[in-house]
């Protein structure tokens, strides 16, 4: 068994614990704008690293992805 103490955290985390505040760590140390859709329902989440790069303000995203498309280019975009 491997445990690691993440910094700041404060606490010991084991396993999958352990590569997601790796890859949490990766993602906000290399600036990368991450995203997640819901197909089912069609909602949208994204980090604050992708609201930054598409200049959207992140408090006032609702998830939608149809809102989402305002931040798309207008090719990309389904018609």
């Amino acid at each position: 068994m491997v445990r690691v103490e993440v910094a700041g955290a404060g606490t010991t985390a084991d396993g999958d614990d352990v590569s997601r505040a790796l890859l949490a760590l990766s993602v906000d140390a290399a600036h990368i704008g991450t995203f997640e859709i819901d197909v089912a329902t069609g909602t949208l989440a994204w980090n604050r690293q992708m609201s930054e790069l598409l200049g959207a303000d992140p408090e006032g995203f609702r998830g939608e992805l149809t809102e989402a498309y305002r931040y798309i280019h207008p090719d990309d975009v389904p018609r």
